[in-house]
């Protein structure tokens, strides 16, 4: 299973938010390379004396807030429901902590509470982007954040659409699919990028709650 994702938004500076990871990370594990200036935190996150997760934080400054992705390493773990439930805790447990720290703020995301929900969806149609917002989360801030793109990152590797144009060199030409290349982040600021295949649980949850 490739590396997991997940992001949040930090409206502090660079240095005063990777010194606010850096704190939540030494009560969780151990924090092994932190450049708070270029916003590059390496940690250990020990889930038990034989489970360990390596934590990558990179973060992002903008004019408003500073976007924060953390980089899962990869456990070879090959159940993947599993691996959802125990990284989904995992993460739930760094945001209570990050949630400590700052009570008053909003990071952009909330804890799972179980499964978690799809909160935005990005996806190409016919060359435009879409971005769709969660009718059940009516936050304006993540709303904001998210039809800012801020939250999904660089929109690059989403392509191909369910029916629109792919190019090629030389060539223009028009599929049809049943499946979408979609982007999708999670109430919990788990990031997800593959293909929604038409009619399945998640593209039929997307189609429900998205407006």
């Amino acid at each position: 299973m490739k590396n997991i994702v997940y992001t949040f938004m930090s409206p502090f500076s660079t240095q005063q938010t990777a010194e606010m990871i850096c704190r939540v990370m030494e009560k969780l594990g151990t924090v092994k390379e932190a450049n708070h200036r270029n916003g590059h935190i390496k940690a250990i996150y020990k889930l038990s004396t034989f489970r360990k997760y390596k934590y990558n934080f990179y973060i992002e400054h903008s004019e408003k807030a500073c976007k924060v992705r953390m980089v899962m390493g990869d456990d070879g773990c090959v159940d993947i429901k599993r691996v959802w439930h125990i990284r989904d805790g995992a993460w739930d447990n760094f945001l209570t902590h990050l949630f400590e720290l700052a009570p008053d703020t909003d990071f952009g995301v909330t804890l799972s509470e179980g499964s978690p929900y799809v909160m935005g969806v990005l996806y190409l149609e016919n060359d435009v982007e879409q971005v769709y917002i969660s009718r059940t989360k009516r936050n304006t801030s993540i709303t904001g954040f998210l039809l800012g793109g801020a939250l999904f990152g660089d929109a690059g590797a989403i392509v191909g659409g369910m029916s629109g144009r792919q190019r090629t060199v030389g060539h223009t030409y028009t599929q049809f699919s049943n499946s979408q290349l979609s982007r999708i982040i999670y109430n919990n600021g788990r990031l997800w990028e593959g293909n929604v295949i038409k009619g399945s649980d998640l593209y039929n949850e997307i189609m429900v709650n998205m407006q």
